[in-house]
């Protein structure tokens, strides 16, 4: 199992909205592997949680900056539940959070949610994607 971190990296402005990100250690180092960035430990760095799991997707990923409930980028499933990211991180979304790559989910028929008025889907929309794109002003392509 690995060892993840959940840190938030030394901020000079000493902001009370700091992001949080999952990370390895590597020696002297934080690995953020999401975005596969290499920061040096300081003593500002706050940690939150440390976890031990086989897989990223296991870790509580609810507290981070990729977990973006209230965004217009995203995946919807076939239930209608959306999974809200940073712009153009679904791919990272769905390895990192979701547990599944890009292929699956679109072969399975969830929707790529790309912004207030664009999506994406390689299946026939379910009921509840339906719903949930038409709720929020996306127009319906049959």
């Amino acid at each position: 199992m690995d060892r993840y971190f959940l840190v938030s990296p030394e901020d000079k402005t000493d902001s009370r909205n700091r992001y949080f990100y999952w990370m390895r250690e590597n020696d002297d180092n934080w690995v953020q592997f999401v975005k596969g960035v290499w920061r040096p430990k300081r003593s500002g760095d706050i940690i939150k949680l440390c976890a031990r799991v086989k897989e990223p997707f296991l870790l509580d990923w609810s507290n981070t900056w990729l977990y973006r409930p209230g965004s217009n980028f995203g995946w919807l499933n076939r239930n209608g539940r959306f999974y809200g990211c940073p712009t153009y991180y679904h791919d990272q979304l769905a390895e990192f959070m979701i547990g599944l790559d890009v292929t699956e989910l679109e072969n399975t028929g969830w929707v790529r949610v790309k912004g207030s008025n664009y999506y994406s889907c390689t299946k026939r929309l379910s009921a509840a994607q339906r719903n949930w794109l038409s709720m929020r002003g996306y127009k319906i392509y049959d």
